[in-house]
């Protein structure tokens, strides 16, 4: 298994929700979790899940929320 970290401006529980819904259809992803404290979503899955796929599937959450999505650096 693997996973990424994600700093990801979550402003409550329902966008947090919003975002991993749509993580979770993307090939390859087994589980999301996130911290509406911390600022931060991981991104777990098996060897088919593509950091690329997930990065432009949080970043366009983002952009389409207003809020700031980037990966943990």
């Amino acid at each position: 298994m693997k996973g990424f970290k994600f700093k990801v401006q979550l402003g409550c529980q329902a966008c947090a929700n919003t975002l991993k819904a749509k993580l979770v259809k993307l090939n390859g992803v087994t589980r999301v979790d996130f911290s509406v404290e911390q600022q931060e979503i991981k991104v777990l899955g098996n060897e088919s899940m593509k950091y690329l796929q997930v990065l432009q599937k949080v970043q366009s959450w983002g952009e389409a929320a207003q809020r700031q999505a980037e990966p943990f650096k």
